[in-house]
């Protein structure tokens, strides 16, 4: 359902956002070791929590609540940013839900998962400097952070998807 997520293409685009982040310098394997545990249950959560924003922003989209009334009428806040950004939401959950198993295997699969999660963040993001003026400085630090400690931890996955490959000859 998802392979066109994992395939040689989709890889190529991966390797070109990486390289600007290949001479930063590393952080300690301790570290990256800590973050590959985590990972899977940070996905688990960001997905519970996109699910739960997805509801919530639908509700402001639709007028269902107070707060989304006002946020429209005295603060501009048009209900389609509302509502695409549910759509958004649920795509993140999804992306997250699928990468939670492949994560905790240690798979390459659950890392280009989350990935993916991270350039459909940056598509939120870049709703939100369209709508709500969102901050565009903090926006850009939270990508290049993100994207920092998402290629640190590569590494981890890539020596189990070459360990199972080396297995299997």
């Amino acid at each position: 359902m998802c392979k066109f997520l994992t395939d040689k293409k989709a890889q190529g685009l991966i390797a070109k956002v990486e390289d600007p982040f290949k001479q930063l310098p590393h952080l300690p394997q301790s570290i990256t070791d800590f973050f590959v545990k985590i990972v899977p249950w940070g996905a688990a959560l960001g997905g519970i929590f996109s699910v739960t924003g997805a509801i919530t922003n639908f509700r402001l989209g639709f007028g269902m609540n107070t707060v989304g009334r006002v946020m429209r009428h005295y603060l501009g806040v048009n209900s389609a940013y509302f509502l695409l950004s549910a759509v958004i939401m649920l795509v993140l959950a999804f992306l997250a839900f699928k990468a939670f198993t492949p994560l905790r295997e240690r798979k390459i699969e659950g890392w280009i998962y989350i990935f993916w999660s991270n350039i459909v963040s940056v598509i939120h993001s870049i709703l939100g400097l369209i709508f709500i003026s969102q901050s565009a400085i903090g926006s850009i630090v939270g990508v290049l952070i993100g994207f920092y400690l998402l290629f640190e931890i590569k590494a981890s996955y890539e020596k189990k998807a070459t360990k199972t490959a080396t297995a299997k000859k």
